[in-house]
């Protein structure tokens, strides 16, 4: 998991399922899914680009922007 700076959205991967959830934090509900490459394993949020990278176990890794 990793929460932006503002500590308003959870970002979640899931390597079962192959995709990355964004969570608000106020209610925990899950307000995006996006399908990432096979299994993610990690995540981390980039503060100074506004962006969360997904690390695939491939070796893949994805950079998202947070809208």
């Amino acid at each position: 998991m990793a929460m932006a700076p503002d500590g308003k959205s959870l970002y979640v991967v899931s390597c079962g399922s192959g995709t990355m959830s964004k969570v608000s934090t106020s209610d925990m509900k899950v307000i995006q899914v996006v399908n990432t490459i096979a299994a993610p394993i990690g995540i981390t949020y980039d503060a100074p680009t506004k962006s969360v990278w997904a690390l695939c176990y491939s070796g893949s890794v994805m950079v998202f922007g947070d809208r």
